[in-house]
């Protein structure tokens, strides 16, 4: 896999993968939204670069005549406070994207220590997270007023 910047260049269909991430996310999986974004609301978000890095993830699929066709198949970002979050899209999960796009960011973005957060019910992401050598550090509650 190879991470292109969301934030440096202009590409083609990045809302559109970003989105499309949204609309697969399962409800159990939510931590940041309890309702859709609009898709206004969606590209807001996007254009006031809330991450200090974000990345899509690019899967080279096949070799032609006039190069290598290329897919993004998810997206990886690392907040200020050196929590990863990674979504990949239904298709390309469970075959290993997902770590190789973890293992990408770390070489990147050299921390003392990374966090990745992840909603109670959603057992695959903390199953990934696990496998991925991190560990429960703490629970957290939240009231919403």
């Amino acid at each position: 896999v190879n991470l292109v910047s969301v934030y440096d260049a202009p590409i083609p269909g990045t809302e559109t993968v970003l989105w499309d991430l949204l609309l697969e996310r399962p409800p159990e999986a939510n931590i940041s939204h309890k309702v859709m974004p609009t898709w206004q609301q969606h590209l807001d978000f996007i254009e006031s670069k809330p991450y200090e890095a974000w990345y899509l993830i690019e899967l080279s699929l096949e070799i032609t005549e006039v190069g290598y066709t290329y897919r993004f198949i998810g997206a990886i970002y690392l907040t200020k406070h050196d929590e990863i979050g990674l979504g990949i899209l239904e298709a390309w999960q469970h075959q290993g994207h997902g770590a190789a796009a973890v293992h990408q960011l770390k070489a990147l973005y050299l921390r003392p220590r990374y966090f990745a957060n992840v909603a109670p019910a959603n057992l695959a992401s903390q199953q990934f997270w696990l496998k991925q050598g991190f560990k429960p550090l703490q629970v957290q509650y939240v009231l919403d007023g």
